[in-house]
């Protein structure tokens, strides 16, 4: 869909002493700073996951249930400089434990260093994600939030200035970006 979406960033949510009338350029470079510490602190992760996915019927009811708990670490890339991505570790399903976890990180491991391309390599960890999906997959959200505000990226998007509001006690901007087309969870545009 080519036509403008409106996205609120609830992240772009910029807390601090700011005027009267906020500089919108400045709040974006700002919340671009703060989404690059962030995206820092993260690149070094290992963490156990809980992902819980629900499919609701029309009446709002859950249909089906989707309990995957993995080890969750951050894969950095040996074919691109400086690239990272999410890589989860299965363990268990729906309840039911994984026969070998460990095995399967060992030859995942192993497909990735045979991998010819950065695009082989991803798609080989893009795969992977896709193992124990219920029918919609999200990834990136943990490594690279609010692409959106990054320097080359921001042309992608026009900013809105939506309001104030108090955070945690303190004076805070909240903004709006109006992303002209589909998006993936990378920020790359889509088909």
């Amino acid at each position: 869909m080519r036509s403008w979406l409106a996205a609120a960033i609830a992240s772009l949510t910029v807390v601090g002493h700011s005027p009267a009338q906020p500089d919108l350029d400045a709040l974006i470079r700002q919340a671009d700073v703060r989404r690059l510490e962030y995206t820092g602190a993260f690149k070094e992760l290992i963490a156990v996951e809980t992902r819980l996915t629900e499919l609701f019927d029309k009446d709002g009811r859950v249909r089906k249930q989707r309990l995957v708990v993995s080890d969750f670490l951050v894969y950095s890339s040996t074919l691109r400089d400086g690239a990272v991505a999410e890589y989860r570790v299965p363990r268990e399903v729906d309840g039911k434990a994984l026969r070998n976890p460990e095995r399967d990180a060992i030859e995942t491991f192993n497909r990735l260093a045979d991998s010819k391309t950065a695009d082989e390599e991803r798609e080989r960890l893009q795969a992977l994600l896709l193992k124990y999906v219920l029918k919609y997959a999200t990834a990136g959200f943990t490594l690279y939030p609010l692409g959106i505000v990054a320097e080359d990226r921001r042309t992608d998007a026009t900013f809105a200035i939506e309001g104030r509001e108090a955070v945690g006690g303190r004076d805070a901007v909240t903004a709006l970006a109006y992303i002209r087309q589909a998006l993936d969870v990378t920020g790359v545009p889509t088909q």
